[in-house]
């Protein structure tokens, strides 16, 4: 983390590039600061939305599944696999 001179709280990615002479060798080094704040955020917002998520499948009993028609296969989330279970007349 890193506090900007405003006084904000910055999450960044910190890199190097090596200073080079004729000959090619190093003598220093150029620091490269990257903000990755609003990568930090969207990161946060998306774990509490799927959380959100989770907890309604669960409170509603319902489960989800997603179908990957470039492998025809299908990806059940335990919850709907369970309900796949319960309902024995259930068809793919």
């Amino acid at each position: 983390m890193l506090i900007s001179g405003d006084g904000r709280k910055l999450q960044v990615s910190e890199s190097a590039a090596p200073i080079r002479i004729d000959r090619g060798e190093a003598t220093g080094d150029v620091p490269v600061f990257r903000d990755v704040t609003k990568q930090y955020i969207n990161r946060d917002k998306l774990r509490e939305s799927e959380e959100r998520l989770g907890l309604a499948l669960v409170g509603a009993n319902h489960g989800i599944w997603n179908w990957r028609l470039d492998h025809n296969a299908i990806h059940c989330a335990p919850r709907t696999k369970l309900w796949r279970v319960m309902r024995p007349n259930f068809r793919r």
